[in-house]
């Protein structure tokens, strides 16, 4: 079914927003996606997309404002910034300033990228309700999604996202900078296929106010994982100790999957050799 003249902007048209927004366009949305800067907007408007500038936590002019923010759906990929000087510090005002001009010009819906991060390293397997606020960045999270849940107008999702990978993102390039692996802690990861097909499985199915994991449901240890990745790369990698460490938190995400979708790839390591 197409959607009925639906709008739609992506906020952060980056490695995931960018695209989603074209996953989004290519059935029929309206779409308007935003970059930080006014290079960053003509390259993306070169790939066939409606884009503005938009650099949040500074003034929005009027004109700006109505062009992102007068649409039905607002979904919001912006990353907290915890590698950035600033390390998340700003987040929070970032998503004030969304959520007051969201409720300003009557948006009907947000969806929110958050991060499996909201869930502490113990031998548990970790479903929507066992989040907490265990170090600073859970924290900063947590209160940005209590935020989006208790100050904006319209219906509002939350999407935990665990790592993600894919194009331009490989898992291999991490290992080097691995002191070990472990063979029996699972790793938690998201192809980028995955994570676009859940977001849009969610806007098809208009499924609003709840708060959903999203992670290769079937479980892998991150020696296995990394050293698929590895081998998948092709390149002469050095691969860390292998050790038996403690088994820490693997993500469920048996609430979305009990909605209707499926998964492209049940096993993160499924990705390799079909995908790059």
């Amino acid at each position: 079914m197409m959607p009925d003249n639906q709008k739609l902007t992506v906020l952060g048209a980056g490695w995931l927003g960018l695209p989603l927004a074209k996953s989004l366009q290519m059935q029929g949305y309206q779409v308007t996606v935003t970059r930080s800067s006014a290079v960053g907007c003509r390259q993306t408007a070169a790939q066939g997309l409606s884009c503005q500038p938009c650099m949040l936590g500074e003034p929005i002019s009027n004109e700006q404002a109505e062009s992102i923010f007068k649409t039905d759906m607002l979904i919001v990929t912006f990353p907290p910034g915890f590698r950035q000087p600033s390390q998340g510090k700003d987040y929070l005002k970032k998503w004030r300033q969304v959520i007051e001009l969201a409720n300003q010009y009557s948006v009907k819906n947000i969806m929110m990228t958050s991060s499996t991060a909201v869930y502490p390293e113990i031998d548990a397997v970790m479903t929507e309700d066992d989040a907490c606020a265990y170090n600073e960045k859970s924290e900063i999270l947590l209160a940005a999604e209590s935020l989006l849940k208790t100050e904006f107008n319209g219906d509002y999702l939350v999407l935990r996202l665990a790592g993600l990978f894919g194009p331009d993102r490989h898992p291999a390039r991490f290992v080097n900078k691995l002191k070990q692996l472990n063979q029996n802690a699972p790793a938690n990861m998201l192809h980028l296929d995955d994570a676009v097909g859940a977001i849009n499985f969610l806007i098809q199915n208009k499924i609003v106010n709840q708060t959903l994991n999203i992670s290769s449901p079937e479980f892998i240890s991150k020696a296995d994982f990394y050293q698929a990745a590895a081998f998948d790369k092709n390149e002469s990698i050095t691969l860390p100790i292998i050790t038996k460490g403690p088994k820490n938190k693997q993500i469920s995400s048996q609430k979305l999957i009990d909605l209707g979708y499926s998964f492209c790839f049940k096993n993160a390591a499924q990705a390799f050799n079909q995908v790059y």
